[in-house]
C-alpha cells in the first residue's frame, strides 16, 4: 500500500493547499465511542521493531474481507442480468434493512473509534469524522482507510467516492484499518494523533477481559452512555459541537 497516495488529497489549484478540510454535515444522532487497545498488545519500550509480517491481519478481518470481495465478485457477474429496476429494488430493500452502518476505525496500536453513519452517506463521511478527531499537528498529514488485505477506500477513486457506505459493502458495520503517510503515527507503541478530550473517553471494548474487569470492578462506563455535556456546565472539556455529528438533531 502506498501512505502517500490520501484518499482525501485536496484538489488541483494555482496554489498549493496544505489540506482541505470540510466540516461534516450533521446526519445522525449518534455520539462516537473510543475503545482502548486490549491490554496484550498494551505498549512496551522493550518491543523491538515490527516487521510487515506483524500487520497481517486477524482471521476475523480476512473473513469479512473476503465476504465483501465475494459480494462484489458476485454483483458484477450478474450485473449484466439485472435490469435496473432490480437494482434499484435491491439497493431500496438493503437501505430498508440497514438505515445505519456502524464504521470501526482501528488505529495501528488497536485503539477503536467507532461511528454510526447514515447508510446512504459517502466515504467521505467517514474520513471527515476521522479527520475532525485529530490533533492540529497531525491536520496537514494524509492517511488511507482500507480493509486487509489491500482494499482501499480513497475519495480520490471515482468509483469509490460516488457510492454510498452500503454499495461499498460496508454496511450493516465495518472495520476500516488506518495508515498514516508519516510514519511517527503510525507508531503500535504510541497512542493515535487523537484529541486528548477524545482519548480519554476510551474504554474497554464490549466482550473483553478488560471490561468485564471494569464491570466486576463497577467502574465500566461503556455500558451506561456517558451523558451529554450541558451548555452550562464549566471547566468540564468537551469535544468540538460538529464532531459529534448532529448529536442534539432529532429526524
Amino acid at each position: 500500500m502506498d501512505p502517500s497516495a490520501d484518499s482525501e488529497a485536496p484538489s488541483s489549484s494555482s496554489k498549493p493547499m496544505p489540506f482541505e478540510i470540510i466540516p461534516p454535515t450533521p446526519s445522525v444522532s449518534h455520539l462516537f465511542k473510543v475503545y482502548k487497545p486490549p491490554a496484550s498488545s498494551a505498549a512496551s519500550s522493550a518491543v523491538p521493531e515490527l516487521t510487515d509480517a506483524d500487520f497481517e491481519p486477524s482471521a476475523a478481518e480476512l473473513q469479512a474481507a473476503y465476504s465483501g470481495q465475494k459480494s462484489r465478485l458476485d454483483a458484477m457477474v450478474n450485473a449484466p442480468l439485472k435490469t435496473q429496476a432490480i437494482k434499484d429494488r435491491e439497493h431500496k430493500a438493503k437501505m430498508n434493512r440497514w438505515p445505519q452502518t456502524t464504521i470501526r476505525i482501528k488505529f495501528p496500536n488497536q485503539l477503536i473509534l467507532e461511528r454510526s453513519f447514515e447508510s446512504t452517506e459517502k466515504i467521505k463521511a467517514v474520513y471527515q469524522f476521522v479527520r475532525g478527531a485529530l490533533i492540529e499537528e497531525a491536520l496537514g498529514d494524509k492517511f488511507v482507510l482500507y480493509q486487509p488485505p489491500k482494499r482501499e477506500l480513497k475519495v480520490s477513486d471515482p468509483e469509490i467516492k460516488v457510492q454510498s457506505l452500503a454499495e461499498l459493502g460496508l454496511a450493516p458495520s465495518s472495520v476500516l484499518l488506518v495508515r498514516f503517510q508519516s510514519e511517527a503515527y503510525n507508531n503500535t507503541n504510541l497512542p493515535p494523533p487523537l484529541l486528548p478530550q477524545i482519548l480519554e473517553q476510551a474504554v474497554a471494548l464490549p466482550g473483553t477481559a478488560e471490561a468485564e474487569a471494569e464491570q466486576g470492578n463497577g467502574t465500566s462506563t461503556s455500558a451506561t452512555p456517558k451523558p451529554k455535556p450541558s451548555a452550562s456546565s464549566g471547566g468540564e472539556k468537551k469535544v468540538p459541537k460538529w464532531f459529534k455529528m448532529g448529536a442534539n438533531l432529532k429526524k
